[in-house]
């Protein structure tokens, strides 16, 4: 288990589209930073408009600031367990036409998954 990382730009998505993922995950509880910022012609419809799923379940609705801008988000963290080795991140609504979403998921492994 190691270290892994996913950035993606995305203009205009659709609702459910993702913005970020790692599949084939070691089954196992993580360490999830997301940093997401919007750019271009923003929108209220992008506000805190990115959702964390993990195994397909919403965990997590980041907050995003709908205003055009690189500094001022900070890094949002998490700790998940993954049982199917699936994590990302997606828009929740539709995103404004040239609203751009830039993503980064970063996820470090913390230990294995040990069930009840």
């Amino acid at each position: 288990m190691t270290t892994q990382s996913n950035h993606n730009v995305t203009t205009g998505p659709a609702a459910g589209a993702a913005l970020a993922a790692l599949t084939g995950l070691t089954p196992g509880r993580y360490a999830v930073t997301v940093y997401a910022y919007l750019a271009g012609t923003v929108t209220a419809a992008d506000a805190d408009n990115v959702e964390l799923l993990v195994d397909g379940v919403v965990t997590d609705v980041l907050a995003v600031p709908p205003v055009a801008a690189t500094d001022s988000v900070p890094p949002q963290q998490f700790e998940h367990v993954t049982t199917t080795g699936a994590i990302k991140v997606q828009a929740v609504g539709a995103g404004g036409a040239a609203a751009v979403y830039h993503t980064v998921l970063v996820v470090a492994p913390l230990g294995p998954y040990i069930p009840d």
